[in-house]
């Protein structure tokens, strides 16, 4: 024979467990894969904030040369590649040196004796890999080589580099392109 429960025994039956086991089940899932999805979202934030932080102090370095010297045409034995170059040689207004060149993924930078290219050091990004960088000068030839005729257009540098983080196991891009006017008339 069989005993009837009395009224104040309660409880569960397998029915409504599996039910309740079910939704909370969904539920977890749900909330696992929004947790997954903002931990990627983190990651590629922090990824792509370290490319711009990098990019711009990079960036920083450069234009602060060109605006406080003077493009150094006599550096550039051919004529300038108006599709882009990779070495920008630059003078300060003492008549010194700089010469930045892109070189096996990394930005080297020269301030002494340039031309006998030992004097290179890295600029170097943390954690960043510089997939590219070019060097767009305009105009190409020297505009302050007739002395009695003032210049047509002033020398600017546009820069374009190609930053790449790999992290994560993903790897992210950033292209930035700033031009920047040679503020130093003359020769």
């Amino acid at each position: 024979m069989r005993r009837r429960p009395s009224k104040n025994q309660t409880g569960f039956t397998l029915l409504e467990m599996t039910i309740a086991l079910g939704i909370f089940v969904i539920l977890f899932t749900s909330t696992l894969g929004i947790y997954t999805y903002s931990i990627k979202a983190e990651q590629r934030t922090i990824q792509i904030s370290k490319l711009q932080k990098e990019a711009q102090f990079i960036m920083e370095i450069i234009a602060k040369k060109i605006r406080s010297g003077k493009l150094d045409y006599a550096f550039y034995v051919t004529p300038i590649n108006p599709a882009g170059v990779s070495t920008l040689a630059l003078l300060d207004s003492s008549g010194n040196p700089t010469v930045f060149k892109f070189e096996s993924q990394n930005i080297k930078v020269c301030t002494t004796s340039c031309a006998l290219g030992s004097n290179f050091f890295d600029i170097p990004p943390a954690d960043v890999v510089v997939a590219s960088l070019k060097f767009f000068i305009e105009p190409v030839a020297n505009p302050f080589t007739t002395i009695n005729e003032p210049p047509t257009e002033f020398p600017k540098v546009t820069i374009v580099i190609d930053l790449e983080n790999t992290r994560y196991g993903h790897t992210r891009h950033l292209v930035v392109q700033q031009t920047v006017p040679q503020r130093l008339a003359g020769f």
